[in-house]
Formats: C-alpha cells, structure tokens, sequence
C-alpha cells in the first residue's frame, strides 16, 4: 500500500514538474522565435514586396524559416523556461514542501531529466529532418522568384570526389546551371581544368546534373 501511494505521488509530482517545465519552456520559446521571425521579415519584407509577390510570400518566407528559428531558440528557451519553473517552485514554496517531504536534489533533478530528453529528441528531429527540408524549399522558391536570376553572376565552388565544379549562373530555382566548368585532377594530383560546359538541368529526385545542348 506504501508502494502504490509513493508511486501514485511521484507520477503526480513528475506530471505536475513536467507541465510547469513544458509550459515556461514553449511560452519562451514563442516569444523568442516572435522576436526572431520579426527581426528576419523586417529585413526580406522590402525584398519580397520589390518581387511582387504580397502577403502570401511574406507568409510563405515566415513559414518555411520558422523551423530554423525553432530550432536556433530552442536551447536558449530551456534554460529560461528552467530557470522560470523554479523561480516559480521557490517564491511559491513549493520546493521547501518538497524538501519537508524527502525529497533531495538529485531527486528533482529526475523529475526534470523526462522534459529536458524529450525536448532534446524534438529539437534534434526538427534540426535533422525539418529544417535542412524546409530552407532547401525555401531556397529553390528565392532563387525561382528573383528577377533575371539567369543574368546574374554567381561564383559557386562545389567539391565532388577529387573534382571542383564551378557554377556562374543559377535559374529555375536552382534546376539550371550555367557557366559550369570542372577542375579534375589527373594522376599526378594537378588540377586540369575544363571549359565552362554548356547550360545544366538538375534533376531534384536524383541529384545529378546532365549538360542541354
């Protein structure tokens, strides 16, 4: 009967811990990304209206850039939102009826530790998975909208293997190439560069580049 009640007890404590954390940690992490996305908007907003592109574009940068800011606020939020739940705890006395009760340090600490994991595995997911997904959307939909992207010179230098491939010309929101030429390197390891080759279509699905006409 001892055992049920001082489990049924802990699980309360820990789900109380739990929502308190959870609940500082969100509030926080609302109003930084907030702060962040405006500060983004109020330096693209002049950009994206030069395009023509309204509202809807504002909203579409505001929404394909909200994972990075989450994931870039993330951090900063746990600790703020930790440090906030036991401000909380302290000025309510809630820790001293916690201490009356038995229970120590270490123990609150794990009490918090299901939080801070879970939190840690969502912020990990979203840098992963989200995040490198959603800014190569919202890359290919900058590039696909700015004017005369076919015209405008570029100097990008990309690595394959022992080859160095440099691109002049993007367009078609990064799905054609232009003035690309190839430095390869012979047995000796000197680099033997190519002509700049023809335009180039990029296939999205599979990643390699072909050469058109």
């Amino acid at each position: 009967m001892k055992l049920r009640l001082r489990l049924a007890s802990g699980t309360v404590l820990l789900g109380y811990i739990s929502r308190e954390l959870l609940a500082k940690v969100f509030t926080t992490t609302i109003i930084v990304v907030a702060l962040m996305e405006i500060l983004a908007l109020l330096e693209q907003v002049t950009e994206i209206m030069h395009r023509h592109l309204g509202l809807s574009g504002v909203l579409y940068y505001a929404v394909m850039h909200l994972p990075l800011l989450f994931g870039n606020a993330m951090p900063i939020a746990v600790l703020i939102g930790a440090l906030l739940t036991l401000l909380q705890l302290t000025t309510s006395n809630e820790i001293s009826i916690m201490r009356a009760a038995g229970l120590s340090t270490p123990g609150l600490i794990k009490l918090c530790l299901p939080t801070i994991l879970g939190l840690g595995v969502l912020c990990g997911v979203v840098n992963d998975h989200i995040t490198p997904r959603s800014e190569q959307h919202l890359a290919e939909w900058w590039n696909a909208t700015t004017p005369d992207a076919a015209t405008v010179w570029h100097n990008y230098w990309l690595r394959a293997h022992d080859d160095l491939i440099n691109i002049n010309y993007l367009s078609r929101g990064g799905q054609a190439l232009d003035g690309v030429s190839v430095s390869h390197r012979d047995h000796q390891s000197l680099l033997q560069r190519s002509p700049p080759c023809a335009t180039y279509i990029t296939s999205m699905a599979t990643g390699m580049a072909r050469p058109r006409g």
